[in-house]
């Protein structure tokens, strides 16, 4: 006989041979949504952060993957004066870096600095772009193209510095300047930016020496009417020297100066002398202040007025009892005066 259990227990699932396994909830497809999602993210973050690049965002220096970012970054780099960054995004360096430094930026920053920057690309191809840009230099609006080439991954400037001619200015003695630096070649690179010609003699200036580089490649059209001249400083010593020669040529007691006043002597009545220390020289211009000196630039150390007048002598001649006078004018055409020794001008009357 069979006993019966009368408290028989409940069997749970999974245990015995009878029962049926218990339903497993599935996480395939959460797993597989979140992949796609995090995939999505990743993608957006690397598009917005690498991939995207509208040309506003930080220009790392001669590393820009677009044209307008070579453009952005190399005129941002020269608004904030550091020339190095500027070359950096040039596809070919200048050989001659003398004026692109930061020193001489600075020069040009203090008065005239570069502001308003805004680029944009007016025609492109994947190896090429012109790009426009428009900004200030000091109270001057520029609008420029800038020719951008594509060159291992990056975009680089096709030219990053203007040639400047100069050679007109360097004539001989002259000591040319650009702003506090020699110019010792007949063309100097220079980057945008306004500029300031001089010289290092005391004696010369360079008259209407300002001039603006617009962009590496426009036409420096305000330097055409630049020359070197006298200085003002330069006027009044020349005047100076002039005066004090025509002076002591005057006072000289003699017919024949060292001047060269009367190259013919005046001959006395015959048989009468002339009267010793009685010459009295006169001149028809009394005051050198006014008299403008003129630049030659063939030889960089002349300068040489025009101005005509005439200087006359008089003395007194003898013969026993009688005395009279005689006398002689010489005209003269221009004043020549050669200052290659400052400390030592030679002043030269031209006869007429």
């Amino acid at each position: 006989m069979v006993s019966q259990n009368p408290n028989p227990q409940p069997v749970l699932p999974g245990e015995g041979t009878t029962g049926a396994p218990p339903r497993q909830r599935k996480a395939g497809p959460l797993i597989a949504v979140l992949v796609v999602v995090i995939a999505l993210v990743a993608a957006f973050g690397v598009y917005w952060f690498i991939l995207r690049d509208d040309g506003t965002g930080p220009v790392t220096a001669g590393r820009a993957k677009n044209p307008e970012q070579a453009v952005r970054g190399y005129l941002e780099a020269l608004a904030s004066g550091h020339a190095s960054d500027a070359l950096a995004f040039a596809g070919t360096p200048p050989d001659d870096t003398t004026f692109l430094t930061d020193a001489v930026l600075a020069d040009s920053l203090s008065t005239n600095p570069i502001t308003g920057i805004q680029v944009t690309t007016s025609s492109t191809s994947r190896a090429s772009a012109t790009v426009t840009a428009t900004y200030s230099i000091g109270q001057y609006s520029v609008t420029a193209y800038y020719h951008v080439s594509r060159v291992g991954g990056y975009y680089l400037l096709d030219a990053a510095a203007d040639q400047v001619d100069l050679s007109a200015l360097q004539t001989p003695n002259v000591g040319l300047m650009l702003d506090d630096t020699a110019v010792h070649s007949p063309a100097v690179s220079l980057f945008p930016g306004v500029y300031q010609l001089g010289v290092n003699n005391p004696m010369l200036t360079v008259e209407r020496g300002q001039f603006m580089v617009e962009c590496p490649t426009c036409t420096v059209e305000t330097l055409t009417s630049a020359s070197v001249g006298i200085s003002p400083a330069g006027q009044t010593i020349l005047q100076q020297a002039a005066q004090t020669q025509l002076d002591n040529c005057l006072a000289q007691q003699t017919f024949q100066t060292t001047c060269g006043f009367l190259p013919t002597p005046v001959a006395p009545y015959p048989g009468a002398t002339v009267v010793p220390d009685t010459f009295v020289w006169t001149s028809e211009l009394t005051d050198f202040s006014s008299v403008g000196f003129a630049f030659d630039a063939t030889t960089g150390h002349v300068a040489r007025n025009g101005v005509g007048f005439s200087v006359s002598v008089t003395a007194q001649e003898s013969l026993g009892t009688w005395q009279g006078t005689i006398g002689g004018t010489q005209y003269l055409n221009a004043i020549v005066i050669d200052f290659s020794d400052p400390n030592n001008l030679v002043v030269t009357f031209v006869l007429a």
